[in-house]
């Protein structure tokens, strides 16, 4: 009986070796010419291998092609017989190709003397984020300008272009892999201006109040928020800030005595003439910020007072506004300790405030504090240091340029992209500076490398941890095609490749709940004129892309496919995109009036992966307009009317159900 069982486990672990075979065959699908280098997909199922192959190594098998769901030109496995677009640029020296532009104003006059900044922009979880400065130029007598040597591939950036004359002008995205979007010409516009005047409570105007606008539209580590202008009140109290961006501001008052004035947001789509302030007195917060272990106070950090409850100011110029607490940093006033700990924010209103200490875009040592108050006491930790190298995994060589991001806590797959720094140096060195005591992981990404991480690093009150190596593996290129449902080429179409993490379902007891897989965004990038896309530094694990050119087409998720490690290329079958299918129609009122502060949205009958919940609002002729529905069956409904929220539409007892069809157009009106 034991040995039948025996042969029995023997027969199921051999059918189980032969079906994992048959499985790895399919997902291979043949050979393919542009895999450049030999890929790690570990043991080849078959006999031992003799002592005399290398006991301690793993044969190398390619090349490969990873396929996933969707039709093809050619047979699976067949190599294409001409390079693609994306695959010659990358055979180009693309980190050595210059930025190239020029930048004039609205007349065609070159403008010189225009500063042209190029900022590093990072991948978030939903969305692109623009990052630090990397390299900035100054335009010459004929407007013209040309950067190189940032280039690190990989890294996508934006250029901000500045003159004391014009408002700031930011252009689309540059990819070194598109040499397209590698020249920019840029054209800049005088702007808007807000204007107004600045009285006390008695109607008296204020002389020398100096005024601030904030750009909430840019991301900005600054606790305040990105300055865009300035000015001060004249004898009349009447100040303007000029050459503005359209879009939403945080403007700001300060004067010495008074208390602090603020609207925000403010939505400006033209210029505005009146936007004023009347100052009631100033009241002040006091306080120091000391070591909660030691009692010492902590000098140069950053303190904020922000009022509790502050009301919010409706937009000017006719527009929604957003949030004052996005991307141009929080409302409140900001004061930096002395080296003993002490701090003073004076300027404040007579409501309680949130006093806590900034780090980064967090904040520490909350308390709630009444104005007046001289005593208020900040606990916080003093921050340590991790100091070390990053080397080629294989040669042990350093690399000299890198970014690295520090992650705190059990899960280092997320990483917040406002904290990625930049780094060159020809030891591959790198110093963490202000890191909270705890765990954290060191995650790093370089050219040519998939992303490397070491740790756990554990650091204590002050101390400074030196000695970590993060050690990276070359990379592999995933690249491969987009195309329509004819087989045409979509061009400008973005691709994102996500990873499918397993997360443990909880940290306390991660051994009863089970793993959940969490997909995390590594990398975006648009496809070529010919429809090819390439994305670089991708590493081990298991992945899909994300494809999109909304509203024209659907976006569309790929199956799974894994990368178990080496350096070459995969070319992933081609993904076709469906025409999407787009609802028009107006909205009226009870009296049969265009509805102009209504919103309609599309509901799907049957929920298929990749589906958002789709909403517009209706213009100033109740018109909508909802773009990018995929084809099937709709329920299509009113949710707020007149300004007001329409519950029975959200809970699917109202609203009309369509059929819509790949790339049609559907009319529906609706009548209250």
């Amino acid at each position: 009986m034991v040995n039948g069982n025996r042969w029995m486990a023997l027969g199921l672990v051999v059918l189980a070796a032969g079906t994992g075979y048959v499985g790895f065959r399919l997902a291979v699908g043949g050979s393919a010419r542009t895999h450049d280098g030999s890929l790690d997909i570990g043991d080849r199922p078959g006999p031992p291998r003799s002592p005399e192959s290398g006991a301690g190594t793993r044969p190398r098998i390619g090349p490969i092609r990873v396929m996933t769901e969707g039709p093809r030109n050619g047979r699976p496995g067949e190599p294409t017989d001409r390079q693609s677009q994306a695959l010659a640029a990358f055979d180009g020296d693309v980190e050595a190709s210059p930025v190239t532009g020029s930048v004039t104003n609205e007349d065609k006059e070159s403008v010189p003397a225009a500063r042209v900044a190029v900022r590093l922009m990072t991948a978030g979880a939903r969305h692109s984020r623009i990052g630090d400065v990397v390299a900035s130029t100054l335009t010459d007598a004929e407007g013209r300008f040309s950067l190189v040597g940032f280039h690190r591939l990989g890294e996508r950036y934006v250029l901000d272009v500045t003159h004391p004359e014009y408002a700031l002008a930011r252009t689309p995205p540059v990819n070194p892999l598109k040499p397209s979007t590698t020249r920019r010409d840029v054209v800049l516009v005088p702007g808007v201006h807000i204007a107004g005047t600045i009285t006390n409570q008695e109607g008296n105007p204020l002389t020398g109040v100096e005024v601030t606008a904030y750009d909430l539209d840019l991301v900005s580590l600054s606790p305040g928020g990105r300055v865009e202008g300035r000015a001060t009140t004249d004898n009349q109290g009447r100040y303007e800030i000029e050459h503005l961006r359209r879009g939403t501001k945080r403007v700001v008052t300060r004067a010495h005595g008074l208390a602090n004035g603020q609207q925000s947001p403010v939505r400006l789509g033209a210029s505005v003439e009146t936007l004023d302030f009347r100052l009631a007195a100033g009241h002040h917060i006091a306080g120091r910020v000391i070591d909660g272990d030691t009692g010492m106070g902590i000098g140069d950090v950053v303190v904020r007072a922000q009022p509790v409850g502050s009301a919010q100011i409706p937009s000017r110029g006719g527009s929604p506004a957003r949030s004052a607490t996005g991307a141009g940093g929080k409302s409140g006033d900001t004061a930096r300790t002395a080296p003993d700990g002490t701090f003073r924010i004076a300027g404040l209103t007579r409501s309680q405030h949130v006093v806590s200490v900034v780090r980064g875009l967090g904040e520490v040592g909350t308390v709630n504090a009444t104005p007046g108050g001289e005593d208020i006491e900040l606990r916080v930790r003093l921050q340590g240091t991790i100091a070390g190298r990053v080397v080629d995994a294989a040669t042990g060589d350093p690399i000299t340029r890198f970014s690295f991001t520090v992650s705190r806590g059990p899960r280092p797959a997320l990483v917040s992209p406002a904290g990625t720094r930049r780094v060159a140096d020809p030891n591959g060195a790198f110093a963490a500076l202000d890191v909270a005591p705890g765990s954290h992981h060191l995650i790093v990404d370089a050219p040519g490398y998939a992303r490397g991480m070491a740790g756990p690093v554990e650091t204590s009150l002050g101390e400074r941890v030196a000695g970590v190596v993060v050690r990276l593996e070359r990379a592999i290129l995933v690249h491969g095609r987009v195309v329509d449902a004819g087989g045409s080429p979509i061009a400008g179409a973005g691709v994102s490749i996500v990873e499918e993490l397993q997360m443990a379902a909880s940290t306390t007891h991660p051994g009863i709940l089970p793993q959940r897989r969490m997909d995390v965004h590594r990398s975006g990038v648009t496809t070529f004129a010919d429809g090819s896309y390439l994305v670089p530094n991708v590493g081990k694990g298991r992945f899909h892309l994300t494809v999109g050119d909304p509203p024209r087409h659907i976006v569309t998720q790929t199956e799974s496919f894994t990368l178990i490690g080496g350096e070459g290329s995969v070319e992933v079958s081609e993904v076709v995109l469906s025409r999407a299918a787009t609802v028009t129609g107006t909205v009226f009122d009870e009296a049969g009036r265009p509805d102009y502060n209504a919103v309609v949205a599309a509901f799907p009958a049957v929920r298929v992966n990749g589906d958002a919940l789709l909403s517009v609002g209706t213009d100033a002729q109740g018109r909508y307009r909802l773009e990018g529905l995929r084809s099937g069956t709709w329920r299509i409904a009113v949710t707020v009317s007149r300004g007001r929220m329409k519950m029975k539409a959200r809970n699917g007892s109202e609203g009309r159900t369509v059929t819509l069809e790949s790339g049609g157009r559907t009319n529906v009106d609706f009548r209250d």
